[in-house]
C-alpha cells in the first residue's frame, strides 16, 4: 500500500451520549490538536500509548461508561503509519461497544510534517470530507489473537473507507 499523509483517521467507540473524548500525545502535535479539538467540544486525555498508556486507557473507559463517545488514532503515537494498535479494540472488547471507522479527506490540500504520521492540511476553500463506516461489532474475547484480528479487520476497514473519501472528494493526488 502507498505511504501518503492524512488527516487524523481516528476510531470511534460509540456510547449512548454525544460529547466526545480524545486521546491526545502529550508533545507539540499533540497540544495544538488538543486545542482545536476542546473548540469543538472534545476533552481531551493527555498522554499515549508510550507515554501513560495503561492510564489513558482506564480514564478513556471510565469516560465511555459514563455515557461518552471515546474517540482513538488507532496508529498509535509512533507508527508505523496506518497499522491499528490494540488500545482501542481492547477498550471496545472490554465495553462490548461497536467500533466506528472514521476517515477524511481533502482536496486541494498540503502534507505537513517530516514524521511518519504527517498531516494532510484543506487548503483554504478546498473540499473536505469526514467519511463515517459501518459500525464494527467485535465480540468479547480479549485474547492476543483475537484482539490482532480485530486490529488487521478495522485496518481493512479504515483502509478501504480512505478510498471511498478520497473518491468523493475528488483527491488524485497523493
Amino acid at each position: 500500500m502507498e505511504e501518503k499523509a492524512s488527516l487524523p483517521s481516528p476510531a470511534c467507540l460509540s456510547s449512548p451520549g454525544i460529547p466526545h473524548d480524545k486521546g491526545s500525545e502529550p508533545d507539540p502535535e499533540g497540544e495544538i490538536q488538543a486545542r482545536i479539538l476542546k473548540m469543538f467540544g472534545y476533552i481531551t486525555i493527555k498522554g499515549s500509548s508510550s507515554r501513560g498508556g495503561a492510564r489513558v486507557l482506564a480514564e478513556m473507559i471510565a469516560h465511555i461508561r459514563r455515557g461518552r463517545i471515546g474517540t482513538f488514532a488507532v496508529d498509535g503515537p509512533r507508527g508505523p503509519n496506518r497499522e491499528v494498535k490494540p488500545g482501542a479494540v481492547f477498550a471496545a472488547k472490554k465495553l462490548g461497544v461497536p467500533v466506528v471507522p472514521v476517515t477524511t479527506s481533502a482536496w486541494p490540500s498540503l502534507i505537513m510534517g517530516n514524521f511518519w504520521d504527517r498531516y494532510l492540511l484543506p487548503l483554504p476553500f478546498s473540499r473536505a470530507l469526514v467519511h463515517f463506516g459501518e459500525p464494527l461489532i467485535l465480540d468479547r474475547d480479549l485474547s492476543d489473537e483475537s484482539v490482532q484480528q480485530d486490529c488487521l479487520r478495522i485496518g481493512s476497514a479504515l483502509e478501504q473507507l480512505e478510498v471511498e473519501a478520497d473518491a468523493l472528494i475528488g483527491r488524485t493526488g497523493k
